[in-house]
């Protein structure tokens, strides 16, 4: 009885584990290469007056400065996996009333595309993620791009 006992806390303990590594924060900043050119694309969607809308706006200029400062930003931050990120296919659903494309290309082509919503939603390498503090990111990203 005491070996049973055994085996289901161990069985507890190990799946509590588990769920504790394939839930933990990760950095942002280890989805993004550090080299290579980056191009990021902020834009705002909505309705106004019945009409949608979608206010595009394309930096495709970034300075090194700009870069640095937008990848120190990215160690800042962090997403998780959920528990349908395995079975995810990297559409987002909903995405809030602002988006930023980040992708950095290196011999011209693409290394990395990440897709940030402001409702938390992350799509890159084909899967979803959640993001806290999303529009708090792009609007920091977007002040940074908006110096010269």
């Amino acid at each position: 009885m005491k070996k049973k006992w055994f085996w289901i806390g161990g069985a507890a303990v190990l799946l509590l584990v588990c769920a504790l590594l394939y839930f933990r924060p990760m950095p942002l900043s280890h989805s993004v290469t550090q080299t290579g050119q980056l191009s990021i694309q902020i834009s705002n969607v909505g309705v106004e007056n019945g009409d949608p809308y979608l206010d595009t706006t394309r930096y495709d200029a970034i300075t090194e400065t700009q870069k640095d400062d937008i990848l120190a930003l990215l160690q800042q931050y962090a997403y998780c996996r959920t528990v349908s990120t395995p079975f995810s296919d990297g559409s987002l659903s909903e995405v809030g009333d602002r988006v930023l494309y980040l992708c950095v290309y290196e011999d011209d082509t693409v290394a990395n595309e990440l897709t940030i919503s402001s409702d938390g939603n992350i799509a890159m390498d084909g899967k979803t993620y959640k993001m806290d503090r999303a529009e708090q990111f792009i609007d920091q990203v977007a002040e940074f791009l908006k110096t010269t």
